[in-house]
């Protein structure tokens, strides 16, 4: 017997007008999720909650938090969303005098937590009649009050007042030595009400007028009463001499301040191991 032919089997190409309807309803679903997730009030920031205990700290945050919220992304994406939603730490930290700010976000409530702690200041710089907080490191980060330095002391406030002509002499070794001279004068006892340090001219014998002269570093305390320390400039090298330095404060005031006499008007220490004082 013969066999039947076989034909060839056609196979049956998909329809061009089926991939474009799977295609166009893929990208409506993609849009739509998109839309629901980044634009909708669905998820939108329900509420900012900030914990932290200084006002002042607590308004300025809670502005640069409405600013971020009413902006947008990089990819122009809206800021008042739980999943967009970023800020710069390390600036905000920066600017508003901060040792630390975390954020945490709550997706399913939608709220966004904000925790600070405040930098401790080390030291008030008083400088051309402004105050201005200085930490531990020297970084100066914020304005301590609208005061006048004469103000500003150390029987008022919990910190180390001093005044500068030259910022850049604050250093984080500098707030060390005055640091140690604070807590020496207190066992002694004396109250220190400011520190001042400055860079002079070392003027030497017939060439006071010449210009662009070596420069000093000068530092003096004031204490109650008015009399004023000059501590020789080796302290700022020397920790030794600092000590020798604390030492003659000491002997002086047990010598001389004998009940509480405080006429003196200077005491200088700046010629090595010998007291000068009128």
């Amino acid at each position: 017997p013969v066999a039947a032919p076989r034909w060839p089997t056609k196979i049956r190409e998909p329809e061009k007008g089926h991939a474009t309807l799977k295609l166009m309803f893929f990208l409506l679903i993609t849009v739509s999720t998109a839309y629901l997730i980044f634009f909708s009030e669905a998820f939108a920031i329900k509420d900012v909650i900030i914990h932290g205990e200084n006002i002042q700290i607590s308004r300025a945050l809670d502005a640069k938090i409405r600013d971020l919220r009413g902006g947008y992304t990089r990819l122009i994406l809206p800021n008042n969303n739980i999943f967009t939603f970023r800020t710069n730490d390390q600036a905000w930290t920066k600017e508003l005098g901060l040792s630390s700010l975390s954020v945490h976000s709550n997706y399913i409530d939608r709220t966004i937590a904000f925790t600070y702690t405040p930098k401790q200041p080390k030291a008030i710089l008083v400088k051309d009649n402004q105050a201005l907080y200085v930490d531990e490191n020297a970084e100066i980060f914020g304005e301590a009050s609208e005061a006048n330095e004469a103000e500003i002391t150390l029987t008022d406030l919990p910190t180390i007042a001093l005044r500068a002509n030259d910022a850049s002499l604050v250093t984080k070794n500098f707030l060390g030595i005055i640091d140690r001279i604070f807590s020496k004068a207190k066992t002694i006892p004396i109250q220190i009400t400011t520190f001042k340090i400055e860079n002079t001219p070392s003027v030497e014998l017939g060439k006071a007028s010449e210009p662009n002269l070596p420069t000093l570093t000068e530092l003096t305390a004031t204490i109650e009463g008015g009399m004023v320390i000059h501590f020789g400039e080796k302290v700022f090298q020397d920790t030794n001499d600092l000590d020798k330095q604390l030492y003659n404060i000491e002997v002086f005031v047990k010598n001389k301040l004998k009940g509480g006499k405080t006429n003196f008007k200077y005491l200088d220490l700046r010629f090595g191991n010998k007291i000068f004082y009128k």
